[in-house]
């Protein structure tokens, strides 16, 4: 699949999660110029134009080369073009909604009506420029997207701890060298001839040095 090209969506995908929105239930048609939509389509295509630009620089400042470019000779992950899509509607469906005169959000509700769009937005571009994405595309050496594109993870302890970053920059093998290495000191340090016969009182051990 071929990299996806700004802006990301249509003005009638923007009109149907919009209407989801404000009209549940109802079926959505897509916005026009002759007076009988209000936002006109002109002025949607605009948001959406705009909120594509929002997705770029964060992207940008991430690390990534706009437009997107293929990674390491990688086939292009067709998902990524639908999450390109599903954030540039909430971006320009947020300015829809704020069109319509919708009362103010509720205050400490995230979800308030008004602002859902435009909160799950904001969230997914600070998540971007933030190098969090882990995004299959083509990045300049050295930035938070080549980090992430690059770096070694080991497992992950649990979902909630998050991922063990101990092997990032090691190869298995020099993982496995520098360990051994690190363990006869050790030893040493605790009068034993090797790791395997170490005393593991720590403390103890390094007052025998």
């Amino acid at each position: 699949m071929s990299t996806p090209s700004s802006p990301y969506c249509t003005s009638a995908q923007v009109a149907y999660a919009a209407a989801q929105l404000l009209y549940p239930g109802t079926t959505p048609t897509d916005f026009a110029d002759d007076g009988t939509t209000k936002p006109t389509k002109t002025e949607v295509e605009f948001w959406i134009q705009s909120a594509a630009a929002e997705i770029d620089a964060a992207f940008l400042e991430a690390g990534y080369k706009v437009p997107f470019a293929i990674w390491s000779a990688e086939d292009w992950i067709e998902a990524q073009s639908s999450y390109l899509q599903f954030l540039n509607v909430l971006g320009a469906a947020a300015q829809v909604v704020k069109t319509q005169g919708m009362p103010a959000g509720v205050p400490g509700r995230e979800e308030s009506q008004p602002n859902v769009y435009e909160d799950k937005f904001q969230a997914a571009l600070d998540k971007i420029r933030e190098g969090k994405s882990r995004f299959r595309a083509d990045c300049f050496s050295g930035s938070l997207a080549w980090q992430q594109l690059r770096v070694r993870r080991a497992p992950m302890t649990d979902f909630g701890e998050g991922i063990i970053d101990g092997m990032d920059h090691l190869e298995m093998t020099e993982y496995t060298l520098l360990r051994m290495a690190v363990g006869d000191t050790w030893a040493a340090w605790g009068g034993a001839s090797d790791v395997s016969s170490y005393d593991w009182d720590t403390m103890r051990s390094w007052g025998k040095r």
